[in-house]
């Protein structure tokens, strides 16, 4: 068991494999008249009694000429006196040592680590016998193994007068589970004591908050004092690199403006016009230090220590929301429409991949009949092109013997042409937005064009072309269609109760309402479509 009468009243020492250590012990207790036997229980080629002592404390008057030596301040009567210490008697372990009151007893232990052994611990007794009625025991434990000491973060870079929060990871090699306290007390660089556990075979982290004040700008040299491995302190030598003081931290109002201003320039180097709009509202403080701007079709974050991103964006999904058939092309009253779909628009973001083509068969289909309802128009959800517009061309035919397959392939090949060679004209500098806008829209016309054009290129073969209509779905009607929550449904006696809610034209005979009526030989048709918009996250935020 373990008792003051002797100190330490337990042992840990620590040594690298291979390097032999000591450790000295003294007993604290009264001596009796008689004898003390020291004795050390475990493996003897560790663990060795290296001298066990009794001791004689003497003291002796100084002479007149030594007193005279002696500084003048310490010329008094309590330094009168000197003391030496004799030995009176040793031991070996096991072996009495003739012990009297008066006396002082002291020991040193040799511990020598195994040669050739890995890393581990050993555990021994040191056994004094003669102080009490009962033996006083004092635990040994030698551990044989390295300190190793990381800092995952990489270089410590400190500024003066600041303190910073530094990750360090401590490996025992060999060593049983161990609490151990860190801390930097010496020189111009502090770090108050911290606590950590490292289990057996394990690592540990923890957090040193370190603080210099005073010291020269550049590499500084400093120990961390390592308390609890050993009897004795351990010190691990690392450097730092000390910087000036940090600038006085930014007011929130001055965090804000230089915040925004960094999302203004994202969003206009970035072409942010044709991505996620126009700005709505101001940048305001979101969690974690971040910032955030809403636009009309998105939002860009800025987060903390971070460039800004894109975090939502608004998608399209454009379904048949019904087609209705007012005659059919085929005398027999049963026709097999079919229709070829380009959407697309001008996206900086997304680039080619703005484009979607394809190909709709639908059927047999008899005069006056409704159809199609629900039928997906385009492949996957599409990004809307901020203030852009997404351009719609619906080419509608009817399969006789054959069909134009090639029109889709036609459409897809001029509408990504068309707008990569418009990327190209975009000027993404500060204060081009609006022109680079209107450029966008024009590409998108123009390539509505060459589409309507191309489909000249396949009249007059097997099958009847009932008609080819463009339409612009505008960011005016998909901010409108956003706000209302509802999604601005329309509906038509032409299709009782289906709700739709584009085109927003009406069915009239003139010339706006013809611009959605699918005529050719003897068909007729009208397509009404159902468009939805949803936000989706590109960026999770901070």
């Amino acid at each position: 068991m373990s008792n003051e009468a002797v100190l330490p009243s337990s042992i840990r020492i620590a040594a690298r494999p291979g390097e032999i250590i000591n450790q000295d012990f003294v007993v604290q207790a009264p001596l009796p008249n008689g004898s003390l036997t020291a004795t050390v229980l475990g493996d003897n080629s560790i663990f060795r009694l290296r001298e066990f002592i009794a001791i004689r404390m003497v003291r002796e008057r100084l002479s007149d000429e030594e007193w005279m030596q002696l500084p003048p301040a310490l010329r008094d009567e309590a330094h009168r006196w000197s003391v030496t210490f004799e030995e009176v008697a040793r031991a070996d372990s096991g072996t009495p040592l003739p012990v009297s009151p008066g006396l002082h007893v002291t020991g040193i232990i040799d511990f020598f680590p195994p040669a050739g052994a890995a890393p581990n611990s050993y555990r021994a007794t040191l056994a004094v016998d003669g102080l009490r009625s009962s033996r006083v025991e004092v635990p040994l434990l030698f551990v044989v193994g390295d300190i190793k000491v990381e800092f995952p973060a990489g270089p410590i870079v400190i500024h003066q007068n600041h303190w910073t929060p530094i990750p360090v990871r401590i490996t025992l090699t060999g060593a049983p589970d161990t609490d151990l306290t860190l801390a930097v007390t010496h020189g111009y660089l502090e770090a108050p004591s911290t606590p950590v556990r490292v289990l057996s075979g394990y690592s540990a982290n923890a957090t040193l908050n370190m603080r210099v004040d005073g010291a020269p700008i550049g590499p500084l040299a400093s120990n961390l004092t390592i308390t609890g491995h050993s009897q004795k302190l351990n010190f691990v030598q690392f450097t730092a690199e000390v910087k000036p003081p940090l600038p006085p931290p930014l007011t929130r109002e001055a965090r804000l403006g230089l915040a925004s201003t960094e999302i203004r320039a994202f969003h206009e180097a970035a072409l942010g016009i044709l991505v996620v709009g126009s700005p709505v509202g101001p940048t305001r403080e979101v969690a974690n230090g971040a910032y955030e701007q809403r636009y009309e079709f998105g939002s860009i974050l800025k987060p903390l220590n971070g460039p800004p991103v894109y975090a939502t964006r608004y998608v399209v999904t454009i379904d048949i929301a019904a087609i209705k058939c007012f005659g059919t092309d085929d005398p027999s009253g049963t026709d097999e429409p079919y229709i070829v779909v380009a959407v697309y628009g001008i996206d900086p973001l997304v680039r080619e991949r703005a484009v979607q083509t394809s190909e709709i068969h639908l059927g047999s289909v008899e005069e006056r009949a409704i159809f199609a309802q629900g039928h997906p128009l385009m492949p996957s959800p599409m990004f809307i092109p901020g203030d852009g517009k997404i351009q719609l061309n619906i080419s509608l035919w009817e399969e006789e013997a054959a069909r134009p397959a090639a029109l889709q392939e036609k459409w897809r090949d001029l509408a990504t042409a068309a707008i990569l060679g418009g990327l190209t004209l975009l000027n993404p500098q500060a204060g081009a937005a609006a022109a680079s806008l209107e450029a966008a829209k024009g590409v998108v016309t123009d390539a509505s064009r060459m589409l309507i054009a191309a489909v000249s290129d396949f009249l007059g073969l097997a099958d009847d072309h009932l008609g080819t209509r463009e339409f612009s779905i505008t960011a005016d009607f998909l901010k409108r269609l956003i706000a209302d929550g509802s999604g601005l449904p329309r509906t038509s006696p032409s299709i009782p109760g289906i709700r739709y809610n584009f085109p927003e034209l009406p069915e009239t005979p003139d010339a706006t309402g013809r611009s959605w009526y699918f005529e050719g030989g003897g068909g007729s048709y009208r397509i009404f479509l159902s468009v939805r918009a949803a936000e989706v996250t590109l960026s999770p935020p901070p």
